[in-house]
């Protein structure tokens, strides 16, 4: 009862060809889901959803849906900048310029 199943792109699972495949997959995930069994955190597009999820409201009602807005350029660096200490200790003899971080953020 305490199992958490990650799906990334959980789109994917609705572009399934095979329609006994997408029928049996769809059933243990909603059944699952449904009962309790499972809990689940998933990851789609905005774009993706509407298409793929959106049309199956059975499905659909099981799901909390959270958007989560991309960091614009000062909020990226203030997470570069805040994560920079704890991966210099964890990767030995690597160090992060401010000058890289920055360069890297405006990729």
């Amino acid at each position: 009862k305490n199992v958490i199943l990650f799906i990334d792109d959980i789109h994917s699972l609705f572009a399934v060809k095979d329609q006994y495949g997408y029928r049996q997959i769809f059933y243990i995930l909603n059944s699952n889901l449904s009962s309790g069994n499972v809990k689940a955190i998933c990851t789609t597009t905005f774009k993706e959803y509407t298409i793929n999820i959106s049309p199956h409201k059975n499905f659909e009602q099981r799901l909390e849906r959270i958007q989560i807005e991309e960091p614009d350029e000062t909020q990226s660096l203030d997470i570069v900048f805040g994560i920079k200490d704890s991966y210099e200790k964890r990767y030995n003899n690597i160090n992060f310029t401010n000058n890289a971080l920055e360069s890297s953020v405006k990729l």
